[in-house]
């Protein structure tokens, strides 16, 4: 499923009050947190622009002013959130299959963002989490 499709389908059952920054931007982290976005390979976020109506700069500037984040960063976050707590859920799980589940296509690029956030590699945190138990 596209992510403009779902971004749509949650904006329909949103409020329907217009032009309120603040509750798209909170739309946005709703679609974020739920695994909605987090999960699709190809997402890009200037789709959240166009979902919006609003062009990519303008769009970006908001979230970031609302948010005190920049939106690909936020979504960066969030993804490895995700594959660190899809590894503790899962000790077992492969980095090939969890950097596939965060929505990364390359596994390499999945390795270097997550040692960027949590500061360690997933292949140590995996290790890190199976000597603590």
């Amino acid at each position: 499923m596209k992510a403009s499709h779902l971004l749509k389908e949650r904006r329909k059952k949103s409020s329907k009050a217009p032009g309120k920054v603040k509750k798209r931007c909170q739309e946005i982290i709703i679609s974020i947190a739920s695994g909605d976005l987090c999960q699709i390979k190809d997402f890009q976020v200037g789709e959240l622009a166009k979902v919006y109506g609003k062009n990519f700069s303008y769009f970006s500037r908001n979230f970031r002013e609302s948010e005190n984040i920049h939106l690909g960063e936020y979504l960066r976050r969030m993804k490895i959130l995700k594959g660190s707590i899809l590894l503790t859920e899962n000790p077992d799980i492969t980095i090939k299959k969890l950097a596939e589940l965060c929505g990364y296509i390359n596994v390499s690029n999945f390795i270097h963002k997550f040692k960027g956030i949590v500061i360690v590699t997933p292949g140590k945190y995996k290790k890190w989490l199976s000597s603590t138990s």
